[in-house]
């Protein structure tokens, strides 16, 4: 009888977090502080013996077991080590792949994203993730091994179409991968490769002599140059923004006393550091950088997000981050139309896809903007983008007349478009939900429109689901059979998006801009960085550059010394073609560390020298 009264364990977890206040059940009144703290240090005893990190304490699953434990009462005995192994995780894939049946429906009503992005695991496997998105979230596929097959773009094709045979060739509205030779979104930043080399140099001297980094850390209040985790597209952008931060701290490290006398600020790696820091065009152009870099950095966060659909947004984003370019470094026109130039060659190269124009043509809070401001040229372009896109996704004649109509009801605001609460609402509401409510008449264009804003711009899911198989696929168990491993990484991942619990830890929230709630660890959050303690890259294999690149169904992609700072002029003048000299930061290997005045700190302390590695490259 207990069993069909009782509540189940998810119940009672889910009551208690909606619920507003903590109420003691009886038996908890008969228990006594004595004996919850030993049942607490029983379960700490056991995340410090296997060193499990303490965010699981955060999971709602961990809350789960306790209570299904305690509803067991005493005598439970845990699983075996084949138990887990074995039945258990084929019954927790089996209860994953129930919530495919969720998804499937928003794939049939919207339409959805297959996304890829290949890894090599510490075996020397070539492992390729297949994860689909949709407006209701992302849903991890899978994962092949493809260490036995010749790496060709026609090989990634035929297990793109697989996958494409798998959810249904009606639903797939595009394929996004990724092509780790030629990322070239953020590459127009490398014209600063001068002032960033020599802000490289900085903290790579500081970060190799212990004494130095704890002398830093002091004058610092304990905060780190290098931040800790952060993403590959925004290391540098950070980094830069820590230093103009701590600028006048390591002033005051570098004409300290115990500076002066210390053997390190007699090399010649040392003297030009020291010389760096106080050269006032240095900071200059460090400031213009991160002046750049800010908006580019928004628009990145907006493309890899995953609260929102990235589709309607990103055209305008890209618009806005040019104007933002211009406005922060308007006392330097030379520089900002080098820079505008730069982003406008690689947006023509990378993202001038009919795509993103025909969701800024259907997204009425922008497409009315841009009509009102009577931006003639643009509404044209998009226009002709839309009809490129729906002729491709729309093969019936009958239905491309309707929409065609359609979409003139829609530009001139003519019938349901027409309405109050539709202009109204253009601006007030989502516009997948704007055009769910207000294009019911417009049937076909409604679905059509619903189908493209729901889309995604990046495969950031697959970065983010590569922090998952680092963390199951560790140097301890590496010798997981791919099938086990992508068990483990199917119930792990799904469930985590299913439950919208990522467990992560805040590092101190710095703005992105004023008076916005925007925080570069937002930014970070959005693209996919894992921001727990230990300073290393989330992947040991990642390469700098990279892009997305978009596949059709029937076809294949569509679309890396100078003088010194003291010599740089005001207006910065950049060589986009010049190479940076090569000063020898090693110079001072043998150097003993004598800094004076501090303690030697402990090297768990100490960031681990990969993520130095990765800043290197």
């Amino acid at each position: 009888m207990d069993a069909h009264v009782r509540r189940t364990p998810e119940q009672v977890v889910n009551e208690r977090h909606n619920s507003s206040s903590t109420q003691t059940t009886i038996e908890n009144r008969f228990r006594t502080p004595e004996q919850k703290a030993r049942v607490d240090y029983h379960i700490a005893k056991w995340l410090y013996q296997q060193g499990i990190p303490f965010n699981a304490i955060k999971a709602r699953t961990f809350e789960v077991m306790c209570e299904s434990i305690a509803q067991y009462g005493s005598g439970y005995i845990p699983p075996s080590y084949h138990q887990v192994r074995v039945p258990l995780l084929r019954n927790a894939v089996n209860e994953t792949a129930e919530m495919k049946k969720k998804y499937e429906e928003y794939w049939k009503q919207y339409g959805c994203t297959l996304m890829s992005d290949g890894w090599t695991d510490k075996r020397g496997r070539h492992l390729i993730n297949f994860l689909v998105n949709c407006p209701e979230g992302t849903y991890f596929m899978g994962s092949v091994d493809a260490s036995g097959m010749v790496q060709s773009a026609q090989m990634l094709f035929e297990l793109l179409d697989s996958k494409i045979d798998e959810i249904g060739e009606d639903y797939v509205i595009q394929v996004v991968t990724d092509n780790a030779s030629n990322y070239k979104l953020a590459g127009g930043l490398k014209d600063f490769k001068n002032v960033i080399g020599k802000a490289k140099k900085i903290t790579t001297f500081i970060y190799r002599h212990t004494r130095l980094l704890d002398a830093m850390r002091k004058r610092t209040g304990q905060k780190d140059l290098v931040r800790a985790a952060v993403t590959r597209f925004a290391t540098t952008c950070l980094t830069c923004q820590s230093l103009v931060r701590h600028k006048d701290a390591l002033k005051h490290l570098f004409i300290s006393d115990e500076w002066k006398g210390s053997n390190l600020s007699k090399t010649e790696a040392g003297k030009k550091v020291e010389e760096t820091v106080f050269v006032v065009p240095f900071w200059n152009t460090v400031e213009d950088f991160i002046r750049a870099s800010k908006p580019l950095i928004v628009v990145l966060r907006i493309v890899d997000g995953d609260e929102r659909p990235a589709m309607p947004e990103v055209y305008v984003a890209m618009e806005e981050a040019k104007k933002k370019i211009r406005e922060h470094l308007a006392h330097k026109e030379r520089l900002w139309k080098k820079i505008i130039s730069i982003i406008d060659r690689r947006w023509e190269c990378q993202m001038e896809r009919p795509l993103y124009g025909a969701a800024l043509f259907l997204n009425p809070g922008k497409f009315f903007m841009f009509k009102e401001n009577e931006n003639g040229e643009l509404i044209a372009n998009i226009h002709i983008s839309l009809v490129d896109v729906m002729t491709r996704l729309v093969v019936d004649p009958a239905i491309q007349d309707k929409i065609t109509l359609q979409i003139d009801d829609y530009r001139y605001s003519k019938g349901c478009f027409g309405r109050d609460m539709a202009i109204r609402q253009r601006t007030t509401i989502n516009p997948i939900t704007w055009w769910s409510t207000n294009g019911g008449r417009a049937f076909e264009l409604s679905k059509l429109a619903r189908r493209i804003l729901s889309l995604c711009c990046s495969s950031s899911s697959c970065e983010r689901n590569w922090s998952t198989f680092e963390f199951i696929h560790t140097k301890k168990r590496n010798r997981l059979e791919h099938s086990r491993l992508n068990d483990l990484v199917y119930a792990q991942y799904n469930s985590r998006l299913h439950e919208s619990e990522w467990m992560v830890t805040q590092l101190e929230e710095d703005l992105v801009h004023p008076n916005d709630d925007l925080t570069w660890d937002d930014v970070g959050r959005a693209m996919g960085a894992s921001i727990e303690a230990p300073i290393r890259p989330r992947r040991t294999q990642a390469s700098t550059s990279r892009a997305d690149v978009t596949y059709s169904r029937r076809g294949h992609a569509r679309g890396r010394g100078s003088s010194r700072m003291a010599d740089v002029q005001d207006d910065s003048e950049l060589d986009e073609d010049g190479e940076e000299e090569e000063d020898d930061v090693n110079d001072d290997e043998n150097v003993v560390d004598d800094y004076v005045g501090v303690e030697e700190p402990r090297q768990e302390n100490l960031p681990n020298a990969d993520l130095l590695d990765e800043y290197d490259n």
